[in-house]
């Protein structure tokens, strides 16, 4: 059954493994390994089970609610197809570590050629929203450079792409993993 999902093959394995129970938790490899540590090295839990390291802990509750997904996590979201014909998809990402930003948008054609795209950083401090923005304001400078009218922007911030989705005018969107 997980196989025949319309989803990426990353999301199909996860899914495989996750039902087989053999994604990695301290829990697991100690049970294989005497005399591994159990403790959740996140927030100092006694046991890092599967589901304490996915849902329970704290810090990965904190990642979920940053990333919007808390209760609205759709597999349709994650679905991996080519953009319509005479489509243009531009997809963005950006990334922060130690006080630097960096950004990249990458644009492909209804066949999946790369047509485009552009990168790039700077020292700054900014809250990782802002970040996304930043790389979606990027992208809109590439899309504009494509000269067609039918665009699809894809990012992988949820909470970007639900701001966006719930502006009136005519958006499509995508999150990804």
């Amino acid at each position: 059954m997980i196989w025949k999902l319309k989803t990426l093959l990353k999301i199909r394995v996860f899914a495989w493994r996750l039902e087989h129970d053999l994604l990695p938790s301290k829990d697991r490899i100690a049970s294989m390994h005497q005399h591994e540590d159990r403790e959740c090295f996140r927030c100092g839990d006694k046991r890092e089970t599967l589901i304490h390291a996915l849902k329970d802990c704290p810090n990965a509750r904190a990642v979920l609610t940053m990333g919007a997904l808390m209760g609205d996590l759709l597999i349709t979201n994650f679905l991996d197809e080519k953009p319509f014909i005479d489509k243009v998809k531009v997809d963005f990402d950006a990334t922060i570590i130690n006080n630097k930003i960096g950004f990249d948008v990458l644009t492909r054609d209804d066949e999946g050629f790369v047509v485009g795209g552009t990168c790039g950083f700077r020292v700054e401090n900014m809250q990782a929203e802002w970040v996304e923005l930043h790389a979606f304001e990027e992208s809109i400078k590439v899309a504009s450079s494509m000269h067609t009218a039918n665009i699809i922007f894809e990012t992988g911030c949820a909470s970007l792409a639900s701001r966006i989705r719930n502006r009136s005018g005519h958006y499509y969107y995508r999150a990804e993993d």
